[in-house]
This record gives C-alpha cells, sequence and structure tokens, in this order.
C-alpha cells in the first residue's frame, strides 16, 4: 500500500513508499536512513516482543503516516 511519511515538525519534509500494512500493529517499522533523509532522530528506545517470540530492543521515533486519505500518527523506527 502506497503510504507518505511526514516529519511531524516540517510538513515539507516527506517520502512516499510502498509498505506492508498489518492493521493489528503496534509500530511501524522504516528503514533508518529513510527517515534520516527527512530529519527524524528517534526519541526513545523500547525492549519489543516479535511476533515469533523474539525480544529486540528498538530505537523509537515518531512519524506522520498518511495511507490514502486520511492521515494517522504512527511511532516508527
Amino acid at each position: 500500500m502506497r503510504v507518505r511519511v511526514t516529519n511531524p515538525a516540517d510538513a515539507a519534509r516527506s517520502f512516499e513508499e510502498d509498505f506492508w500494512v498489518d492493521t493489528g500493529a503496534l509500530y511501524s517499522f522504516i528503514p533508518e536512513d529513510r527517515l534520516a533523509e527527512i530529519g527524524l532522530q528517534p526519541v526513545r528506545s523500547r525492549e519489543i516482543i516479535l511476533a515469533d517470540g523474539r525480544r529486540e530492543r528498538r530505537l523509537l521515533g515518531e512519524a506522520r503516516m498518511t495511507v490514502g486519505t486520511s492521515g494517522r500518527r504512527s511511532r516508527a523506527r
């Protein structure tokens, strides 16, 4: 699905990309280099449990993600 990822502090900085969308996911995972291109930096880290039961520590930041015509804020990294 085509998604626009925008820096919430600077709406002029964004990119569009095709994403797999999991409606039950709590977080969205986006390559760090793509987020850095639009000026997003991690704000904290958190241990998460993946679907297969593995635990990993991930960096978290915030981005605005728009799918179709509705915008929704989501944690990214």
